[in-house]
């Protein structure tokens, strides 16, 4: 059947046939990534964010489909975005679900919500932990390319946690530096280009730090150029 994208009925029937589409290679084929993409439908197309969480949910659980436990976390978020704190638990549950199926932003967000958590923690063991494992995940994010967690993870080994006694550590302080700047995080660059300038941690290398000075500066013109900032030759 062709479809005449200039009709209005034309395009409702083509996007009322996708929804057809989605739920079967769900429902009846239990294909994951098809799974996924009915959550989405369900979620933008139908506007039924309830029915799209379900469908992430047992995405997840049933067919381990590492974005989809990600979705459901971000969904018990916005619902609850006024009182998260019973659902953190849930949240973090699911974060870590998407991270083990291979979902780096589940493993940045494990991250994140673990340290946001361990601010609720009275004890200080059950705090420790806390901010260690996510201080795991987002090095496991980082290991999967995300530059962000990469920064994050730097600036941790950078500062230390005085309260749980997890020292300063420049080596993997610029570790995770160098990994955040091969993903292109600016800020990450210009940490490592510091920091061998001045030999902070680090015995001084002028070379190193002029190789990621360079890097920051085009990440830099990149930025500039995508916003239509126009260079003199």
């Amino acid at each position: 059947m062709s479809y005449n994208f200039k009709k209005e009925e034309d395009v409702k029937e083509y996007i009322k046939n996708i929804g057809i589409e989605y739920r079967f290679g769900c429902f009846s084929e239990k294909d994951p990534q098809i799974c996924q993409l009915l959550g989405d439908y369900l979620e933008a197309i139908e506007n039924n964010p309830d029915k799209a969480a379900k469908i992430y949910k047992q995405n997840c659980d049933e067919r381990h489909f590492g974005r989809s436990c990600y979705k459901y976390a971000s969904y018990l978020e916005k619902t609850n975005l006024k009182n998260l704190k019973p659902v953190l638990p849930e949240m973090i549950k699911y974060l870590k679900k998407g991270c083990d199926h291979n979902w780096s932003d589940g493993c940045f967000a494990a991250g994140m919500k673990l340290n946001y958590h361990s601010n609720l923690i009275p004890n200080i063991e059950e705090r420790t932990k806390s901010i260690l494992e996510g201080l795991q995940y987002l090095e496991k994010a980082c290991n999967n390319r995300h530059a962000e967690a990469c920064y994050v993870a730097s600036t941790i080994h950078y500062n230390g946690y005085d309260e749980i006694g997890l020292k300063p550590n420049k080596i993997k302080f610029l570790e995770f530096s160098e990994k955040a700047c091969e993903h292109n995080d600016i800020r990450a660059c210009v940490n490592a280009s510091v920091a061998y300038k001045k030999g902070d941690g680090v015995p001084v290398d002028l070379e190193l730090a002029q190789k990621f000075k360079d890097k920051a500066l085009d990440i830099q013109k990149q930025i500039l150029e995508e916003k239509g900032v126009q260079f003199n030759s």
